[in-house]
């Protein structure tokens, strides 16, 4: 049978890794919340339109010729 600290110490240790690992795989990615606010943002609603118009101006091009 082993000690009650050392079984502690084992469910520290491990709660300790678990929330590394956590936020390990969390740091990477940004919220939604932010991606949101980068989504209704001027400039990629700019991007988005130009992006839009581009191929629909080469169509029509191609339809004149």
């Amino acid at each position: 049978m082993t000690p009650p600290s050392v079984r502690r110490a084992d469910r520290i240790a491990g709660l300790l890794l678990f929330f590394l690992l956590a936020g390990l795989g969390r740091a990477g990615r940004p919220r939604s919340r932010k991606l949101r606010r980068i989504a209704r943002s001027a400039e990629v609603r700019r991007k988005r339109e130009r992006t839009e118009r581009e191929p629909r101006a080469r169509a029509e091009e191609i339809v004149r010729t």
